[in-house]
């Protein structure tokens, strides 16, 4: 790929088209673009399943298609003749490993899982383009190996419902005190609204709603959104957008920090008072961070509720990573949340470390020097796992889960989708690591739209 700084570096066309006199110095500039061309010719690395879906059965052998290729077939670069390779339980326990011949870029890894998980492929070569910091860059490939039935490694604590109804206990006691401020819509026809309503620890709850202008009392279906980890400002667009399909859009940041701030502002944020915000009071359930941002979710339901516009029938929780975690949070703890959207779950599995299963975001568990999990954060955790809220939620859910997850293994997903009290139905993004693909976002949105679609025909239908 050419370095868009080096393209930004070439005079405009129309200086080009004004130097058409100066032919020498049109040929200098056409032959400096011309060599930099051939300067970032790179090696290319494809690491594939061989079965589209991706799916196997236990101990059924799986292929994986390696091919190494040439950005630029005039770059100089020779193709490489050898990978090294090694295939791991979704990052966990090594299952294989070994030198791969390349013949014309080509080659071939077989493996197999003799039991339900992931079976995660790593390539790495020798070759431009595929290092980082003079190290090479792994390329990676995975596949399900009965991923429905993955068990996740411990059950939930005797207390935990305890200790939640007694989180809702103290939120209750709060009143909610919310409080809308109009905001100029981008969008004609639709009501924008800063809002803000009390919690817990002094923390508000902050974000906007948007619903459609001339929406009636008691007509509108609902959605709420969820941020993914770090610290920034609630999102305007995400409301307006679902607003304009006919919803009644809500946001809220993670943090309950005033909108519109400004980056500056959420980055200093992020570089002092919530540094490492995922951490904090990880030993303690009544001292984790988490504690109070899921109850801020709990509030964000309470503050639409008492939107006039709401029809009091449909909501859905939406997010992905963190905001997906959260969504299940809802879902698990509030019954009027009827369907979960959710991307690539954080937060599922803490306890995975006893399983001998890798563990992903936040890492909550500490280990000490001989990967021995610390007592404390592990008991913490287990009140804070996807896995123990999902056996508690009853609505619908729509997941997606990338297979090259390293930050949140799918593994660790399954383990908390496989627990879910209501039906549900995934997303399988198989060449996708911590994100959604395009495909996986337009199917999220839809599945949102489709639900609430659905609800109000039911409704209409009474």
């Amino acid at each position: 790929m050419i370095d868009p700084k080096t393209i930004l570096s070439f005079p405009p066309m129309h200086t080009l088209i004004r130097s058409v006199r100066r032919p020498r110095r049109v040929a200098l500039w056409l032959f400096a673009f011309t060599a930099s061309l051939s300067a970032v010719a790179q090696t290319t690395l494809t690491v594939r399943a061989e079965r589209e879906s991706a799916l196997y059965k236990v101990g059924e052998p799986v292929t994986f298609r390696v091919k190494a290729g040439l950005s630029d077939a005039n770059g100089g670069h020779a193709l490489p003749t050898k990978a090294r390779w090694k295939l791991t339980s979704d990052g966990a326990a090594v299952v294989d490993s070994g030198t791969l011949e390349l013949v014309d870029g080509a080659g071939v890894v077989s493996g197999s899982l003799g039991e339900p998980g992931f079976l995660r492929l790593a390539v790495e070569v020798d070759a431009p383009g595929l290092t980082k910091n003079g190290k090479p860059v792994p390329q990676l490939a995975a596949v399900g190996v009965e991923p429905e039935r993955i068990q996740a490694s411990r059950t939930a604590p005797a207390d935990f419902d305890e200790f939640w109804a007694e989180q809702k206990r103290a939120l209750a006691a709060i009143p909610v005190n919310l409080k809308l401020t109009p905001v100029k819509s981008p969008a004609e026809g639709i009501l924008v609204f800063d809002f803000k309503a009390d919690c817990v620890d002094g923390v508000p709850v902050t974000g906007y709603f948007a619903w459609p202008e001339n929406a009636k009392p008691g007509e509108l279906p609902a959605i709420m959104m969820y941020q993914g980890a770090g610290v920034r400002d609630a999102s305007i667009t995400s409301v307006v957008t679902r607003a304009k399909r006919g919803l009644l859009a809500g946001t809220i940041g993670a943090h309950g920090l005033p909108n519109a701030m400004g980056a500056e502002f959420y980055e200093e944020k992020a570089k002092t008072a919530l540094l490492n915000y995922w951490h904090a009071g990880r030993e303690s359930r009544e001292q984790s961070y988490f504690r109070g941002m899921f109850l801020r979710v709990l509030r964000s339901i309470d503050a639409m509720a008492e939107l006039p516009v709401w029809d009091n029938k449909t909501l859905i929780a939406h997010g992905s990573s963190q905001g997906s975690a959260q969504s299940i949070v809802a879902a698990a703890l509030d019954k009027r949340v009827t369907l979960v959207v959710g991307g690539v779950t954080a937060m599922c599995e803490h306890g995975g470390l006893q399983g001998g299963r890798v563990v992903g975001w936040p890492k909550w568990v500490k280990r000490d020097a001989n990967g021995k999990p610390d007592p404390a954060t592990l008991e913490a955790s287990a009140y804070y796992d996807m896995v123990h809220f999902a056996e508690r939620a009853t609505c619908e859910a729509r997941f997606t889960v990338g297979f090259i997850d390293v930050g949140c293994p799918p593994s660790a997903f399954y383990a908390m989708a496989n627990r879910w009290g209501g039906k549900r139905e995934i997303f399988n993004d198989v060449t996708c690591g911590h994100r959604n693909s395009p495909e996986a976002l337009a199917w999220m949105s839809e599945q949102g739209y489709a639900h609430a679609e659905a609800r109000k025909v039911a409704k209409a239908a009474k």
